[in-house]
């Protein structure tokens, strides 16, 4: 009923007045909804899940090969806003938090940096690579520490305390 009223014949018409001003992941969140409320629709998270899989392959892969890849990216936030959908999590309340996460994070960091006297904070997943060093020294820094480090959730990473040599 509502649909005839605002002139929408099918799903598409009401899929595509969704409104424009709103958030991306908002938006995302609606055309979804909208979707699944016509039987289009994984039955449980885990179909999402697999198709948040196959998107952020096909992202790496666009990457690798230089691709598509602000489409790709838009594939992966589209899919991840429907694994928010099914677990019942509003993605630009997730996005925020997160967000604000990494600040905290970043802040530690950069802390700790200070703590030791280092005026220049990297991270980094390749530190060992000789080519990297030489960068670094060419660029007129000293590494004062490398310490192997978890940051969100990636474990191979490297926190390296770089002070500009005087």
């Amino acid at each position: 009923m509502k649909r005839q009223e605002k002139g929408q014949k099918t799903t598409a018409d009401a899929l595509d007045a969704v409104a424009r001003s709103l958030p991306g992941l908002w938006r995302a969140e609606k055309i979804q909804k909208k979707a699944a409320d016509a039987g289009f629709d994984w039955r449980d998270v885990s179909g999402a899940l697999d198709k948040l899989d196959e998107e952020t392959g096909e992202l790496r892969q666009a990457v690798e090969t230089g691709g598509d890849v602000a489409g790709e990216l838009g594939d992966v936030l589209f899919a991840a806003v429907k694994v928010g959908r099914f677990c019942g999590i509003d993605p630009e309340d997730a996005i925020a938090g997160t967000c604000e996460k990494f600040i905290r994070r970043f802040r530690v960091m950069e802390q700790e940096a200070a703590r030791q006297g280092c005026r220049y904070l990297r991270i980094d997943t390749n530190v060992r690579n000789t080519r990297a060093r030489q960068l670094y020294h060419s660029l007129g820094y000293k590494e004062i520490s490398v310490t192997p480090c978890t940051f969100n959730g990636l474990s191979d990473i490297d926190l390296v305390l770089l002070e500009k040599a005087l």
